[in-house]
């Protein structure tokens, strides 16, 4: 069963179907996230919940951003900011706790990527764009996708070894600005949405990366029709994400979801996106910040984390210039060498299946 559910449809089966977040458990609790919630995401790909942070601290990020307000993304207020509350959001140890109970445990973190930003609404010249076809990289109406293109230098490990931990804290009301954010929730290990590894969408495979979700499927339905049939499966299947201050949507790298469009004429819609790995992980590179943390006490070093890494220009050039990398290189960016344990043979091939054009004959064979 889907946590929290409220559907304004007859099924499970498309976006009318809203899920509410659920509440965590009280602050005294060591571990914040209950059993389900925890199930959740390690099943179906993402747990949404509510007021993992407090109230004031929430607050305080929505005043700060008034004075301050964050861009769009890539130009939105990045840790370490000049918002002590979204700073302080992004290290919590309320955060960093959840993080660690989704990943097992893990006793070493780090904070690759937090950055706050805003989504802004439709107006008559995007509408007008959008119906004569010009607005492929829209992000609005977004294509389905997985996040992990522009954060990995590989593929994400199999289903039952996340490597990390994705999510979106929201500071405003959906009834208010819309966009939900939609996911396909994962139904079991013989999912076929889920199948590994993950190629069928755009900027994976060969595929050239459109953001816009009826560009994108243009694509398909012209170049590979099969793809285009599987991803209208996905459509269909996906639900939407009822938010409000301090709702948190956990997620994974390889969980199928999109944006989609704000109300028109509504507010900008503010998050702040971020990414928490385990502590020993190269392969995944910062988007905006590298800060190794513990999942217990004090963080330090906040001031010195800012770094941007390679994998989120991968959609604009990084992917040819990855191709062409030598071993050595491509170690130095963060892939695991030749002859270790990481490239087992379902690894090589999830590789070579994502990077067709890329040289990686010194990481196959030999592997279990």
């Amino acid at each position: 069963a889907i946590l929290g559910v409220h559907s304004m449809g007859s099924s499970l089966s498309d976006a009318s179907t809203v899920l509410e977040p659920t509440r965590v458990l009280d602050p005294e609790s060591d571990e914040p996230l209950t059993p389900m919630q925890v199930a959740s995401w390690r099943e179906q790909g993402f747990a949404l919940v509510q007021d993992l942070f407090p109230s004031e601290l929430i607050a305080a990020a929505r005043d700060e951003m008034c004075l301050t307000p964050p861009g769009p993304l890539t130009r939105g207020l990045k840790f370490p900011s000049s918002s002590n509350a979204l700073n302080t959001i992004s290290t919590h140890q309320r955060l960093r706790s959840a993080v660690a109970q989704l990943l097992l445990h893990e006793s070493g973190l780090q904070l690759l990527q937090s950055e706050a930003w805003s989504k802004r609404a439709p107006d008559y010249a995007s509408l007008l764009r959008g119906a004569v076809g010009g607005n492929a990289f829209s992000n609005s109406d977004q294509r389905m996708h997985m996040d992990y293109p522009n954060h990995y230098l590989t593929h994400p490990a199999p289903w039952a070894a996340p490597e990390a931990v994705v999510g979106i804290l929201y500071f405003d009301d959906g009834a208010e600005c819309g966009g939900m954010t939609r996911v396909v929730p994962r139904d079991g290990p013989e999912d076929d949405a889920y199948a590994w590894p993950y190629t069928r969408m755009p900027g994976v495979g060969g595929c050239k990366w459109v953001n816009d979700r009826a560009a994108a499927e243009r694509v398909y339905e012209k170049a590979a029709p099969e793809v285009a049939r599987f991803r209208a499966k996905l459509y269909k299947r996906e639900v939407s994400l009822s938010y409000k201050p301090g709702t948190l949507l956990l997620y994974r790298f390889d969980t199928w979801h999109r944006g989609s469009p704000l109300k028109f004429g509504a507010p900008d819609r503010r998050v702040l996106n971020f990414v928490y790995a385990r502590g020993n992980v190269t392969h995944i590179t910062p988007w905006n910040c590298r800060l190794h943390v513990p999942t217990k006490g004090v963080v330090t070093n906040i001031g010195m984390s800012a770094e941007e890494g390679f994998c989120r220009s991968m959609y604009f050039g990084a992917e040819f210039e990855l191709n062409d990398a030598s071993v050595l290189y491509k170690s130095q960016l963060g892939v695991p060498p030749p002859g270790d344990a990481y490239w087992t043979r379902a690894m090589q091939q999830a590789v070579v299946s994502r990077f067709p054009n890329g040289d990686w004959r010194a990481y196959m064979g030999g592997a279990a």
